[in-house]
């Protein structure tokens, strides 16, 4: 609507926009939401490149530029927002953590989450009402960590990286260990896998092209395909352990640094030398692209 006063002209608009946040009649927050996951996305592309560019660790604090523009004001519209207007800016920040954790896109939130170590939007921006409501930082975390952790137990999807990482504490405390490429493969299930190229129509079988085993899934392909028994074998001697398996992967992980890198190196020739198999088959005659 637009109002004529002498020479000056004054028009309604759907939000009004103070100390950076647009605030509509409702206090839904819907166009407030909309312009900070524009401006998120914008700066997402620009920090965060979808291929190569910097190591997780420098991802992650990266991310937290994007993440601060997005909580901006948060004490004041959480609250109030509603769950579509939340859910604008949650599809900005699971890129953001797909990026963060070199994951497939196809990844879902509750798996992505956990691998990059980056709280789920909505704990986040209600640790931020809390804190600013003058309960102690650390309190709020272990709270929202632990009601992170009951979402995860209970959640429908990532049940593969649940068995992998079934207690959040170790994994999101931990002072050593990156996140590469290929291990964000085996750690989602979301990779160069017979079992995950087939369901995309990437594959005509979901067989092993290796031994021939069908499903080719993450658990055959790291724990049980016999053409990586040498390797695994070699690396349980070195861990002291009879076998790896997806109950014991990340907790022989996590007891030291060079444990990491010992599995990490392990995961790194498996999923290359499934990257190789893969381009030659995708360059045969007739192979599927």
């Amino acid at each position: 609507m637009t109002v004529k006063f002498e020479e000056h002209r004054f028009e309604s608009k759907d939000a009004v926009k103070y100390l950076g946040v647009s605030i509509d009649p409702r206090l839904h927050f819907k166009e407030h939401a909309e312009r900070t996951a524009k401006r998120a996305s914008d700066t997402c592309r620009q920090l965060l490149p979808n291929l190569r560019g910097p190591r997780q660790r420098t991802r992650k604090v990266l991310a937290t530029v994007i993440t601060s523009q997005m909580l901006y004001g948060a004490p004041f519209w959480f609250p109030s927002i509603t769950a579509e207007a939340l859910h604008k800016m949650e599809v900005v920040y699971r890129r953001v953590m797909l990026r963060v954790a070199c994951c497939y896109r196809t990844v879902s939130y509750d798996a992505v989450a956990v691998v990059s170590g980056m709280q789920p939007f909505a704990l986040l921006a209600k640790e931020r009402q809390k804190i600013y409501g003058g309960i102690l930082k650390s309190v709020v975390r272990e709270q929202l960590t632990s009601r992170w952790q009951t979402a995860f137990d209970n959640a429908a999807n990532g049940r593969w990286t649940y068995r992998l990482i079934k207690d959040l504490a170790p994994w999101l405390r931990r002072q050593h260990g990156e996140v590469s490429f290929h291990l964000s493969q085996v750690l989602t299930g979301h990779g160069c896998f017979g079992e995950y190229l087939h369901r995309f129509g990437k594959t005509d079988s979901d067989s092993c092209a290796l031994c021939g085993t069908a499903p080719d899934d993450t658990e055959h392909a790291v724990f049980n395909c016999d053409a990586f028994h040498n390797w695994r074998t070699e690396t349980c001697v070195y861990l002291g352990v009879d076998q790896l398996s997806p109950d014991n992967l990340v907790n022989n992980m996590l007891r030291s640094s060079a444990d990491w890198q010992r599995v990490s190196s392990l995961i790194e020739r498996i999923m290359r030398t499934r990257e190789q198999e893969e381009r030659a088959r995708q360059q045969a005659p007739g192979g599927v692209q």
